[in-house]
């Protein structure tokens, strides 16, 4: 399995990960009147998709299946209410167009994807496909960061201005030009935020933000820039390697 996140457009989060600052953004609105649809079916399709439900808030994602798999929803058969089936693919953004004669797709395109989940299950209740959308028809991204900590994640940055941020794996993050933050932080239930590296660190451009940790340390190994980051009781909670950048001084660090 290789989970790649991409930032496909830079989003304003005002300071947020992207994941947090989405959970802000939708909004639900009541169920049943907002229950989202598939695509081309009507309970099974190879595309899920569900836009906020209240006027003046226009964020949604869509959920895939790989080619040849779909999407299911037992509706009243047992267990009722499930969803399963096969996920490989989910995508944020604003304003979700098309699910009638044509697939599900932002009228912008998508600010954040998330692709390579390779995720299956027959219909049993509580699933991990459901559990992870089902949270996202809350608003709630959480049982998708859970699963995200269990992975080592390729991360990649628009060309514009984004916060950058892993999880609990060990990952690699690029920024792909812009003024870039780096945000480290334990997200869903993390205790750690892995050994992760950044490829193309910019001096002068880019900041690593590391504000939600008590303290920190910092090694030059070969030609590269290793910072541990520590709780209150000195606790590692995981490691940050800048390649290429061998002087804590060329580093903006937000601590």
């Amino acid at each position: 399995m290789a989970i790649t996140i991409t930032h496909d457009q830079a989003t304003s989060t005002g300071g947020d990960d992207y994941l947090s600052w989405w959970e802000g953004e939708f909004v639900t609105g009541d169920h049943p009147d907002n229950t989202g649809g598939f695509y081309p079916g009507m309970f099974s399709g190879s595309q899920y998709a569900m836009s906020s439900g209240v006027a003046g808030h226009t964020a949604g994602f869509i959920a895939s299946a790989p080619a040849g798999e779909t999407l299911d929803y037992t509706f009243m058969d047992s267990p009722a209410h499930t969803l399963y089936g096969d996920l490989e693919k989910l995508e944020f953004g604003d304003q979700i167009g098309g699910g009638t004669s044509t697939p599900y797709s932002f009228n912008s395109g998508p600010e954040l994807t998330v692709d390579g989940l390779d995720l299956s299950s027959g219909a049993v209740a509580n699933n991990q496909i459901h559990e992870i959308v089902y949270g996202l028809m809350q608003g709630d991204a959480t049982e998708l960061e859970n699963f995200l900590n269990t992975e080592d994640l390729t991360v990649n940055g628009s060309s514009g201005d984004d916060v950058i941020n892993g999880y609990a794996g060990d990952d690699t993050l690029t920024g792909n030009g812009g003024d870039d933050t780096f945000l480290f932080d334990l997200y869903g239930n993390a205790g750690t935020i892995g050994d992760d590296t950044i490829e193309d660190y910019e001096i002068g451009d880019d900041v690593v933000d590391i504000s939600a940790f008590d303290s920190y340390s910092d090694t030059v190994v070969g030609s590269d820039l290793e910072i541990e980051v520590f709780d209150a009781s000195s606790n590692s909670q995981g490691t940050v390697t800048l390649v290429g950048i061998d002087d804590v001084n060329d580093v903006t660090i937000a601590a």
